[in-house]
């Protein structure tokens, strides 16, 4: 019998060497989002490392448990260090596996008197193949049991403090579902240590590179970091300020372990100290950053707020800067939004058009999957729709990042091949309905560790990562920066910046700003400038020309163009836009206007911005305007003012066809006559050919 066992033991070890961590958690924080709760019946609660569940009432029993991506039908191992502190010692407490609900568990259960036993439901009914059988191997009341639930080819063992003391076959594992946790009978408390799964080495899909290039994971240093837990963090797109949260800080507003926003300013490449956002972003609630706008002048943050700034529930609000402060947040609408699980992660577009979330709803595939939401013409958002198979997992997926080109999703789980408990991914976006992604693939052991690896955010240049991790600080989560291999960066775009100035007085101004395909006048987003220096940021990606203007009340409305190349690289350019006032007198010049080569014939990207002159003239219905052309001084004078006259003509038969009575309209051709630029050069000849307006008449 001796000899027996030892093989047994050695059985077991075998196969523990052969298998990797797939997930573990020493309860040293919360970030596996176990449930905390305190009822009449029951409660949980983590404290210096260790999971406290305790079952108030002496009946029935009380499943607590996560979706933990393993892989029945493979090589695997659970494993939980776990004690009884209080209580009977005659009923049973141990692992939860397999599990879809209390009504279909699987579990494996010891008793502080000496007992064990393997269960589970089925349709909500108790089954057992096993009386529960007498062991020396089970530890007593306040002595830790480790469990084992372990498959070695074709037999599933069960062992407690390293023992096999029963054995099934495989195939009579009834797998109900995803589900691994904990499990307790009767009235009694315990105490989890751990809880680790082992799973057979799958074959990792990594992104090119990133198990040969050198990376550095580098800590963010004390003005970041400090003894407490950080996390979530988000970067602004010019990467100059970082929001995060952290717990159970002294300067926090919330008590316990409630979460405050936090931030750093990057000035002149150092981060500098982290300030507590304070109100009304932070409150006595759990509070976070979602995302920031590409502009830094609003915030998309979690939960909901009442109008004083106090707590108002589950949700997600909007917040705009205001001067050196912030609104009170508003709450976003999401249609039909529910969230069966207590945790959720979101990110918002470059566009501010698309909200990715991770809730739990009825079509989930596992404890929480990643959906999409699109933004409505009211300002509403449309009812969270699943982005499939691809991405989801039958585990849980976690702080969902999409990079500045709107294409990249960052996001982090364990339900893919990868090196521990939850791996960063990344995957591409192939078309416009965000339900069709490219297969994910790990970023590699340099990024990702044997521990929780989350929460995951880049600025628009995709230089650095931002991550959270395992710090120094022994039990608490750390910000990282880590430079990335080129395979692991979003596509390039260009990050566009300057003021909205008053054209007449270059005052600065705040408007809103609207960027769109110039040939289609597809809106693609919108931005806003800041009031207290009308800056302004968009992210456009390559290969594409837009259009973008800036608009106010009492303004005329002013476009810009910009053509972007395909380019492999992140580039930065400086473009201020000019609001004209309204009054007789005021020549806007007429930007996305084009002509056929030498003629008079509107091109149809051309139409844009004249009907926004149109709708201009309906708004004012008294207002004349005057139309005139120019040219360079190519070409004869005589031809030049022809050309100029007749482009002229062009834009005024095309405002009387949207009818703008011809009387309020009149086109004249200045030929090269009032350059406002040297014609010498391309660039200097190039603004000279041009089409304006003028207010005559109001």
């Amino acid at each position: 019998m001796k000899i027996q066992l030892f093989a047994l033991i050695l059985f077991l070890s075998s196969t523990l060497e052969a298998q990797r961590v797939a997930f573990r958690d020493d309860f040293r924080d919360n970030r596996n989002q176990w449930s905390i709760e305190a009822r009449e019946e029951y409660a949980s609660y983590l404290s210096g490392g260790h999971y406290y569940i305790s079952k108030k009432t002496e009946s029935g029993g009380r499943l607590f448990y996560k979706d933990i991506y393993t892989e029945y039908d493979h090589d695997y191992d659970l494993e939980v260090e776990i004690r009884q502190v209080s209580g009977v010692d005659n009923n049973g407490y141990g692992l939860l596996f397999a599990t879809s609900s209390g009504q279909e568990a699987n579990f494996f259960v010891v008793s502080s008197n000496g007992y064990y036993r393997v269960a589970g439901y089925k349709a909500g009914k108790y089954v057992s193949d096993m009386e529960w059988k007498k062991s020396d191997f089970v530890s007593g009341m306040n002595e830790v049991n480790s469990l084992n639930v372990t498959r070695k080819g074709d037999e599933i063992l069960f062992a407690i403090n390293t023992h096999v003391v029963h054995k099934i076959d495989a195939s009579d594992l009834d797998i109900r579902g995803p589900k691994v946790g904990f499990i307790l009978f009767n009235e009694m408390k315990i105490k989890v240590d751990y809880l680790q799964v082992r799973q057979e080495y799958r074959d990792i899909r990594l992104v090119p590179g990133a198990d040969t290039v050198q990376l550095v994971k580098e800590n963010m240093g004390d003005a970041i970091n400090s003894p407490y837990v950080e996390k979530t963090p988000v970067i602004s797109a010019d990467g100059k300020t970082l929001y995060f949260v952290r717990e159970d800080h002294p300067q926090n507003i919330g008590s316990g372990e409630m979460a405050d926003v936090w931030y750093s300013r990057r000035i002149d490449g150092v981060w500098q100290p982290a300030q507590n956002i304070g109100a009304p972003i932070n409150n006595d609630s759990h509070n976070f950053v979602i995302s920031v706008t590409p502009d830094n002048n609003a915030l998309l943050v979690g939960n909901t707020y009442h109008s004083d700034g106090s707590s108002a529930g589950a949700g997600f609000s909007y917040a705009t800067r205001q001067h050196n402060s912030w609104s009170v947040p508003k709450k976003v609408s999401v249609e039909n939004y529910y969230n069966d699980n207590d945790y959720t992660e979101s990110c918002l577009s470059s566009s501010r058009k698309v909200l990715l979330s991770t809730v739990e709803r009825k079509d989930t595939r596992g404890s929480k999957d990643i959906y999409v939401s699109f933004l409505q013409e009211d300002s509403t958002w449309s009812e969270h729709v699943n982005i499939g198979d691809v991405i989801n997992t039958p585990a849980s997926e976690a702080s969902p990042f999409l990079a500045a080109d709107d294409q990249t999703l960052y996001f982090s789980t364990s339900g893919h091949p990868g090196f521990g408990s939850n791996d960063i991914f990344m995957t591409r976006r192939l078309d416009d309905t965000w339900l069709n992604w490219s297969e994910p693939l790990n970023l590699g052991p340099q990024i990702n560790t044997p521990n929780w690896d989350a929460y995951y955010t880049m600025p628009a240049s995709g230089d650095y990562a931002y991550v959270v991790s395992e710090s120094y600080y022994e039990g608490d989560l750390d910000l990282f920066k880590i430079k990335l291999p080129q395979a692991a960066k979003p596509k390039a775009v260009t990050l566009v910046y300057g003021k909205v100035l008053n054209a007449k007085t270059n005052e600065a101004l705040a408007a809103e700003i609207r960027y769109a395909d110039l040939e289609t006048d597809r809106e693609l987003g919108r931005a806003t400038s800041l009031a207290a220096d009308g800056s302004y940021q968009i992210v456009l990606s390559s290969g594409k020309s837009y259009a973008f203007l800036a608009s106010k009340d009492n303004y005329v409305t002013v476009s810009e163009n910009l053509s972007i190349a395909e380019a492999d690289t992140y580039q930065e350019v400086e473009r201020n836009l000019y609001l004209a006032p309204i009054e007789v007198g005021q020549t806007v010049l007429i930007n996305n206007i084009f002509f056929d080569f030498g003629k008079a014939t509107l091109r149809e990207a051309s139409h844009a911005d004249l009907n926004r002159l149109v709708a201009l003239l309906e708004k004012y219905p008294q207002m004349q305007i005057e139309i005139s052309g120019h040219t360079d001084n190519v070409g004869s004078e005589a031809s030049n003012q022809l050309l100029s006259q007749n482009r002229a003509a062009a834009v005024v038969s095309y405002l009387a066809s949207r009818k703008v009575a011809a009387q309020r309209l009149k086109a004249v051709g200045y030929g090269e006559a009032n350059p406002v630029a040297e014609n010498e050069t391309d660039e200097g000849r190039q603004r000279n050919r041009r089409v304006e307006f003028t207010i005559t008449s109001m």
